[in-house]
Parts: structure tokens; C-alpha cells; sequence
């Protein structure tokens, strides 16, 4: 068989499961969800820890989760629930106060409180990757004395960067989705700043832009 027969054959397959399975009380949403990538094609793993019948109901509290990983303190924080429906006012608390730590700037130890709308636009950045693994932090919050020695050594660094407002994230996926794939998902929000570098992403909730 022809390479093209092949692909068209695979696709036409695909698409019929999908379709097949996509009929009213075979699976919910979420598991249907689930059967595609990021960027909207067929999942190579469709079948990988599907349980049919019961993402339909969900008893649970709806819950937004991050998980990080400070790549210069060695802190890690797993599925750290910083919104859920159930708390009053959404976001919790204490567990934003471990994030700002986390986030802090690990020069001078100086902490912020990091813009809420950053770790709103992680959450959906982590819902298009559809992905458990923590986000490598490389760079959270910058004090102005941070910012400003980093300007000195690099022109890539902003005078006024959105890292001095705990606006912005530098951050990658390894072992988990190269840094152009994690850039290519980022930009497809269609939010904030985002910029690719040699060892990370850049991500802010400045005004949209890229580079």
C-alpha cells in the first residue's frame, strides 16, 4: 500500500471513531475532549485512560489546579488548588500566598503578589497542552534590583518587564512538549505577551504580542 493510502486510511479510521464515539451516551464531554490534541487533530493515544460512561457526571467541586516546579529553590507545588467553585470569593487563599512564595524572586527573596489573571492564563494554557506535568519556573517575579542587573547583562531584558509587576512567567514543559510546541499553545490563547527563547517561554498579561 501506497504512504498516501496508509494516512488516508489511518485519518478515515480516526475520524469514524471519533465520530462513533461521539454519539449521545457513549462518552462526556470531557473524554471527547480529551481524544484531541491542543490544536484540534486526532490523538496517536485515544484510547489511553478512557473510562467510558463516566466523565458524563461529576460530583465534585469544579477546582483550577496548577503545578510548578522553581528550577532554582528546588520547591515544588502539585495540583495546588488556587480557585474552587465551593470557596468563598473562588480563589484560595493560602495556597495563592505559597504560589507568590514560589514566584518570588530567589535573588533577594523579595515577594509579591503575583496578578491573579497570570495564573488564570497558566490554567488554560495547561487545559490546551492537557497535561499533569508541573510547569518549570525559571523566572516569576523580578525585584527592580534583579531587573536592572539583568539589564546590564542582556539586552533581551525589558526595563520595565512585566516580571517587576508579578505579571509574567518564563517557563517550560521538559521531557513533556518542546518549547516551540508550548509557544505555539501560549499564542493560540490569543493573551498576553509571548516570547520563545533558547531555554523557556515567555508568558505575561501585558497587552498581546509576540516574539
Amino acid at each position: 500500500m501506497e504512504l498516501k493510502e496508509k494516512v488516508l486510511t489511518r485519518r478515515h479510521f480516526l475520524q469514524n471513531t471519533f465520530m462513533s464515539l461521539s454519539a449521545p451516551g457513549v462518552l462526556g464531554a470531557n473524554a471527547i475532549g480529551r481524544l484531541l490534541n491542543p490544536f484540534g487533530e486526532p490523538s496517536d493515544m485515544m484510547t489511553d485512560g478512557l473510562e467510558i460512561g463516566k466523565d458524563s457526571v461529576s460530583t465534585a467541586p469544579y477546582e483550577k489546579k496548577l503545578s510548578f516546579y522553581n528550577t532554582h529553590t528546588g520547591e515544588f507545588i502539585k495540583n495546588i488548588v488556587f480557585w474552587a467553585k465551593d470557596s468563598k470569593g473562588g480563589y484560595v487563599g493560602d495556597n495563592l500566598h505559597r504560589i507568590n512564595k514560589l514566584f518570588r524572586d530567589h535573588r533577594t527573596g523579595d515577594v509579591i503578589t503575583i496578578d491573579l489573571r497570570l495564573l488564570e492564563l497558566l490554567h488554560k494554557l495547561q487545559q490546551k497542552i492537557d497535561v499533569s506535568a508541573p510547569f518549570h519556573l525559571i523566572s516569576g517575579y523580578r525585584s527592580a534590583k534583579t531587573n536592572a542587573m539583568l539589564c546590564e547583562k542582556s539586552s533581551g531584558v525589558a526595563k520595565v518587564s512585566q516580571h517587576t509587576f508579578g505579571r509574567a512567567a518564563d517557563i517550560s514543559l521538559p521531557k513533556t512538549c518542546t518549547l516551540q510546541y508550548l509557544y505555539k499553545a501560549a499564542r493560540s490563547l490569543g493573551l498576553g505577551g509571548v516570547g520563545c527563547y533558547s531555554q523557556f517561554v515567555h508568558v505575561d498579561v501585558g497587552r498581546v504580542r509576540y516574539w
